[in-house]
């Protein structure tokens, strides 16, 4: 049975509207969680979109950091509360961001979803041109107990040693040192 259907706010032909999607936790008060869909293509640079669990209104839309082409919104993920302040955040992967000049390096961006300000980058632990970090994004829980949740992001095209394009999950302990 379909519940609903999610349009884009202002749609563009090849903005990739709905190539990610996932569960945010709830923003509104309702007990139904919110959801976030992803346009990595969007006004050239992506979008992301925080829709209304209930009713599918659109609630904000969030714009990457940088203005530069970077696939912002190809992975999504509601990742818990990350400030502290009682409200779900969300993490978003561009992996096509440019980071200290390495093309393709990839990033991803953790927000507020109260405030909606951005509350930090991760980078690459191993920073490599081309390793698309952020390619593929998920919330893992509390993981090295710290009492914030962690994050999983995937960089596929990660040079591992001497083996090129082998592939990397990166586990980041958010807000402490990252393990591997």
């Amino acid at each position: 049975m379909l519940l609903s259907t999610l349009q884009p706010p202002q749609p563009q032909p090849s903005a990739g509207f709905g190539w990610s999607v996932a569960s945010l936790g709830d923003l509104t008060g309702d007990k139904i969680p919110e959801l976030i869909v992803g346009a990595f293509a969007y006004a050239g640079t992506g979008r992301v979109f925080v829709f209304n669990g209930k009713d599918g209104s659109l609630l904000w839309s969030l714009e990457p950091p940088s203005p530069e082409p970077s696939a912002f919104g190809w992975s999504v993920a509601g990742a818990g509360d990350l400030d502290g302040d009682g409200a779900p955040d969300l993490v978003i992967g561009a992996p096509y961001a440019a980071v200290d000049g390495a093309s393709a390096q990839g990033s991803a961006y953790a927000f507020s979803g109260r405030t909606r300000k951005l509350l930090y980058a991760l980078n690459d632990p191993s920073p490599q041109a081309g390793a698309v970090f952020g390619w593929s994004i998920a919330a893992r829980g509390d993981y090295n107990g710290d009492g914030t949740p962690d994050v999983l992001v995937g960089a596929p095209y990660q040079n591992v040693g001497k083996n090129r394009s082998v592939g990397k999950r990166s586990f980041l302990a958010v807000g402490t040192a990252p393990f591997f």
